[in-house]
């Protein structure tokens, strides 16, 4: 199969990158280079071509897609804290972006589009654990980003026939996550803080929870969303269906350290939700796949990022 990805040379795309080499797959990765990088690929990088561009180049991006059966868009600014702080960049990228993407695949006759979309766009909805029907309630840009990508693809489809499939990615971990970002991830962060000794800090009172499922599940799920055969749901959540407090991991990193240091609280971030996690039902049902990576071997493998 011949696919391409966008956003393939960072933390998600890189993983997800060597896993469809590792099959057999003629892959085509497409990256501005902002935040992947290109010792991601290294261990792949003769096996597959490397296009840099941006995703809103609407003309490369279509040359690029050239009889590409599957695209699997990953490329975004995913942080809500800078959605928040740069809204119109973001939104550019993120929602003028997808939108470039889907026109690429429609003018290539593309089969399919997967698109990496977030669990943020259910927002602060009581209703737990999180199903694909569940109320959605944006509380950042970000969120409405995402959502807009699965309108857009929701409508390319019913218009012009192409496969659409929206993962939902809960709070995904691993190597690669860069650390020296401030957006990225909190267990990432708590990590690489950890490893030097240094005091974890908090945003919020650390009983908020999260869904934390391993890049290399996430990875796989992305394989199977592109070879999969036959209708597919529009929407499918990508979790573990377990419900983790921030301040309980926290604890669990710092110990695998031995790092006494204190975790102090700071006032909690604008966007950000106190409780989540899924239902994975359909993720079973319509791939056939349940997470393998348990909480414990997933911090070892942070360990030795």
């Amino acid at each position: 199969m011949k696919i391409l990805i966008t956003g393939g040379a960072g933390f998600i795309g890189s993983h997800t990158t060597e896993l469809f080499v590792r099959d057999g797959h003629d892959v085509t990765v497409v990256d501005n280079f902002s935040t992947g990088k290109l010792s991601n690929l290294a261990s792949v990088k003769a096996g597959i071509k490397i296009v840099e561009l941006d995703i809103c180049d609407t003309e490369a991006l279509s040359i690029a897609c050239h009889d590409v059966e599957v695209v699997l868009h990953l490329a975004a600014v995913s942080s809500v804290e800078k959605s928040i702080m740069e809204p119109l960049k973001t939104h550019e990228i993120n929602t003028t972006g997808t939108l470039s993407v889907l026109e690429a695949a429609r003018e290539n006759k593309a089969r399919r589009v997967v698109f990496a979309s977030s669990a943020a766009i259910y927002g602060d909805d009581p209703q737990l654990p999180k199903t694909e029907s569940s109320p959605v309630r944006p509380l950042s840009p970000y969120a409405w980003h995402k959502l807009t990508g699965e309108f857009y693809g929701r409508h390319y489809h019913l218009l012009h026939g192409i496969e659409f499939l929206a993962l939902r990615y809960f709070n995904v971990y691993g190597p690669r996550q860069d650390p020296a970002s401030p957006y990225s991830g909190a267990l990432s962060i708590f990590n690489d803080r950890s490893r030097r000794g240094e005091a974890l800090t908090i945003f919020g009172n650390g009983e908020q929870t999260r869904d934390f499922i391993h890049v290399s599940d996430i990875a796989s799920v992305n394989l199977l969303a592109a070879k999969a055969q036959g209708s597919l749901p529009e929407i499918i959540n990508v979790a573990t269906g377990r419900e983790t407090r921030i301040i309980d991991v926290a604890r669990i990193i710092q110990a695998g350290y031995d790092n006494k240091g204190e975790i102090r609280f700071e006032e909690g971030r604008q966007g950000d939700v106190r409780r989540s996690y899924a239902s994975t039902n359909l993720l079973a049902q319509a791939l056939g796949y349940e997470p393998l990576v348990k909480m414990d071997q997933g911090l070892l493998s942070l360990r030795g990022a």
